[in-house]
């Protein structure tokens, strides 16, 4: 019964300690505003990422993995990618001097840009519907009615994503309105205090009449 446990004993102790001076690099310095993944922007996916970093003996990274998720996977593997594609640390060092490999943890926070009032992304959107646009199959049935709607709008003035809050009650003109914003829609993106722009979430509604002959 004895030695199981001194085992479990040597195994801790053969541990290698951390070398006296551990790797060192300046993540910061790597890591752009432009490097926000586009999907978790619009998304609103913001979070801080704990990395454990491999190094080797001349300071190259040869391992990345996530220790502590942001919460969103999209970051996490981003945080990952430019660490082992941007990063270079200096290399850690043993009690004779000597480079040696090491395993480091590392925090990334990502947040998300703060638009303020009055510069949120703004649109005529009743510009991109016309009547024949109409779905024939509402149509023949005299459907008509409002669609209530949520579009998330990306930098670049462009809906990337469309939910329904409102049905109009017509499941034809429903999905037609969010096929109509995703494909046609242009919007002047919202933007941050120094004029950058950012994503963006709005919500409107779209009035569906049925035309007459």
């Amino acid at each position: 019964m004895i030695a199981p446990a001194l085992l479990a004993l040597a195994f801790a102790a053969a541990d290698p300690a951390p070398p006296p001076v551990r790797a060192r690099a300046d993540l910061a310095s790597i890591i752009r505003p432009s490097d926000y993944e586009t999907v978790a922007m619009v998304r609103g996916e913001e979070g801080e990422v704990r990395l454990a970093v491999s190094v080797a003996a001349d300071g190259r990274v040869t391992g990345c993995r996530v220790a502590a998720s942001s919460g969103s996977p999209r970051l996490d593997e981003a945080t990952c990618a430019i660490v082992m594609r941007r990063a270079r640390y200096a290399p850690a060092r043993n009690a004779l001097g000597e480079a040696v490999p090491d395993e480091v943890s590392e925090r990334v926070r990502w947040a998300l840009p703060r638009a303020p009032t009055g510069a949120r992304a703004r649109s005529y959107l009743q510009s991109y519907f016309t009547a024949g646009d109409y779905p024939p199959e509402a149509r023949r049935r005299g459907e008509e009615g409002t669609v209530g709607f949520e579009a998330d709008i990306s930098p670049e003035g462009r809906v990337v994503a469309c939910r329904i809050m409102q049905s109009s009650g017509s499941r034809q003109l429903d999905l037609r309105t969010c096929q109509i914003l995703l494909v046609r829609a242009r919007f002047r993106p919202a933007t941050d205090a120094e004029g950058h722009a950012v994503p963006d979430t709005i919500t409107s509604r779209i009035r569906w009449l049925w035309p007459s002959d």
